[in-house]
């Protein structure tokens, strides 16, 4: 209210009205977008994590189909090879032709049946956990492309060997025991708790494929040291007594620093071979064998016994 100079009238002059219901609309619009963005966020990350998931699950049946593959690839191929042979060759026919102080007996030769069978059955395990359970799965985009990786170098070194190519197949090998290690590295394998199922159908079949594997690149070097004649510094018995040493030492690395029983089960099978093949015939090599061998079982028992107490 003011008063009028002119007329000396009294003039009111209204009030300005009140604007609290549009501050309050305001407000309410403003508390519906920011929960309307909260729910759209929530949706998206919702999205994104069944996105995610799928994707994940896509990839572990892809990875689960792969491994499957190979492994029945690999298996296919040393049974094909066995029996029609290649290039005229046989592995049996070749091992005696490069015959060394370091080769077992061929009795030793029959644990690729038991690392085939151990190999089936993990694809049978990998393909239940992937495509059908999903369960236990993570151990599969663990594994990569790693035992795919090992499986066709085990048919590519098939193929090296008897095409008597026996440098490269020794490239070969090595190629197939570091994809197995990888495994070993990536899996945890006896580092970490897991469950029964996964030791016995992941861990075991991958622990004996890369313990003979280890064993065999030995004897696979020291084929092709006899085949270009090599013999410096030592002569070959004494190169067989030192690459013996050398198998148990590895052995024992991995028994002491991953508590790998199987992986050293494979080592202790090819010593024993190796000691029978040459029992009374060279008694360094015999006791060489049978002593590494000897003192790798003392070990995996006295490992299996802390084992047991934790």
């Amino acid at each position: 209210m003011r008063l009028s100079n002119v007329h000396n009238t009294v003039e009111v002059i209204p009030p300005a009205p009140f604007e609290g219901g549009a501050e309050i609309r305001t407000i309410s619009r403003l508390k519906s977008i920011g929960i309307s963005c909260y729910f759209k966020q929530i949706q998206t990350v919702n999205y994104l994590g069944e996105y995610f998931t799928t994707h994940m699950k896509s990839s572990t049946k892809v990875l689960a189909a792969l491994n499957g593959i190979s492994i029945l690839l690999v298996v296919v191929w040393n049974y094909w090879v066995g029996v029609n042979g290649l290039n005229g060759n046989t592995v049996a026919s070749l091992s005696d032709e490069l015959d060394n102080y370091f080769t077992p007996a061929s009795y030793a030769f029959s644990i690729w049946g038991v690392i085939f069978l151990a190999l089936l059955a993990h694809a049978v395990y990998q393909f239940k956990q992937g495509f059908i359970s999903h369960r236990n799965s993570t151990f599969v985009s663990q594994m990569g492309p790693w035992l795919i990786l090992a499986n066709l170098g085990n048919c590519l070194w098939l193929w090296a060997w008897l095409t008597n190519k026996t440098g490269l197949s020794v490239i070969i090998m090595v190629t197939i025991l570091i994809s197995l290690i990888i495994l070993i590295l990536r899996l945890d394998i006896e580092v970490k708790e897991e469950k029964a199922s996964v030791k016995h159908w992941v861990w075991w079949p991958i622990q004996l494929y890369a313990g003979w594997i280890t064993v065999a690149l030995i004897a696979n070097m020291s084929a092709y040291l006899t085949k270009i004649g090599w013999s410096a510094v030592f002569d070959e018995m004494s190169w067989a007594v030192i690459m013996i040493i050398v198998a148990a030492v590895v052995n024992l690395l991995m028994l002491f620093y991953r508590n790998t029983l199987v992986f050293v089960a494979a080592g202790i099978w090819a010593l024993i071979a190796i000691a029978i093949r040459h029992w009374d015939i060279y008694p360094s090599l015999q006791w060489a064998a049978s002593l590494s061998a000897v003192i790798l079982v003392g070990n995996v028992i006295s490992r299996l016994i802390q084992n047991s107490k934790t």
